[in-house]
């Protein structure tokens, strides 16, 4: 139930690119849910089902783990008499599950290195109007970080002095990028808001457009 949670929290499994769905797999498969201390409260012959009481702890492959004390729970035998199926009080499935979609997500970040300088350009068209002997295309130098929390920021200083300040996420389920760009005059106010632009990561690079502009950046 613990995992059900995690996935529901993810929204469908099956929408997430197949090296992450890999990964989520292996994740969710290396948990471990230990019982100790127990005492079995009732007893349904016909069902099968096993009332208990008593401790338990639940831990991930990353090393996290959590403990729950005096907590009720229930066991049933499967149809073929091999294995139980093990229910937990909603309220701590859900606890634990959150902790759990946490610890996963922190854990997607640091497989797949987001965490750092992705560095390129953006390339926008020349603005109509303009002298047509300047290029077709301006190439302005971009840098944008990740935090461990797969936010994003970065800055570019603009010719009038002023910068466009860039924020944004990385949602690493989906690899699903999304900035919104500002425009600051020299001052340090607010001229423009732009955005959010949508896009998605590919391995190490990244590659969307800002309206007619193209942003192409790769890990540093």
């Amino acid at each position: 139930i613990v995992a059900q949670s995690v996935i529901a929290t993810v929204n469908a499994s099956d929408a997430l690119p197949n090296e992450t769905k890999a990964k989520v797999d292996k994740y969710l498969d290396g948990m471990k849910l230990a019982f100790s201390t127990t005492v079995e409260t009732a007893y349904d012959k016909e069902s099968k089902l096993r009332s208990c009481q008593g401790q338990y702890s639940l831990s991930t492959p990353t090393g996290e783990k959590w403990e729950v004390s005096d907590s009720q729970w229930s066991a049933q035998v499967t149809s073929d008499g091999k294995d139980f199926v093990v229910k937990l009080p909603h309220v701590i499935a859900s606890n634990l599950g959150s902790r759990v979609y946490s610890d996963l997500r922190a854990h997607l970040i640091a497989e797949k290195k987001l965490v750092g300088s992705w560095v390129g350009s953006v390339s926008c068209p020349r603005p109509e109007g303009e002298d047509s002997t300047a290029p077709a295309q301006k190439e302005f130098p971009l840098t944008l970080s990740i935090d461990a929390q797969a936010q994003l920021s970065g800055k570019m200083l603009l010719q009038s002095g002023g910068h466009t300040a860039y924020s944004g996420n990385v949602d690493p389920f989906t690899d699903e990028v999304s900035i919104d760009l500002t425009v600051m005059t020299p001052e340090g106010w607010e001229k423009s808001r732009h955005g959010p632009y949508a896009g998605r990561l590919n391995g190490n690079a990244l590659q969307m457009k800002f309206g007619a502009c193209s942003v192409d950046l790769k890990r540093q």
